[in-house]
């Protein structure tokens, strides 16, 4: 168990990071990417076959969307169970309003 909300979120961070993600937003940086982290060909049908888009420009291979979709379940169970202690929830809650994205809807 975690014992602060930041190392809960660096832990789930560096685990996403390390992720065989590849961020494409240009045919370049999809070529580049994927001949890189897979050593797959954009060029051969059979490779691209292999890929599928998780949106947001990020590709990974079919075979990765199993454990991605596991791992990012377990995240959201550990924060589920980080935040069942009350102080933990309050420290999650006041993070989030000091968020830069956080605003009140009049």
């Amino acid at each position: 168990m975690y014992k602060t909300r930041e190392e809960l979120r660096k832990a789930h961070e560096k685990e996403i990071n390390d992720f065989p993600i590849v961020w494409a937003f240009s045919n370049e940086q999809f070529e580049e990417g994927i001949r890189e982290k897979y050593g797959l060909n954009a060029k051969k049908k059979a490779d691209l076959k292999k890929l599928c888009s998780i949106g947001m420009g990020g590709y990974m291979l079919k075979t990765d969307v199993k454990p991605y979709l596991e791992m990012l379940k377990r995240h959201s169970r550990e924060l589920k169970e980080f935040n069942a202690d009350f102080k933990r929830l309050v420290e999650e809650i006041k993070y989030e309003m000091w968020n830069h994205e956080y605003s009140y809807c009049l």
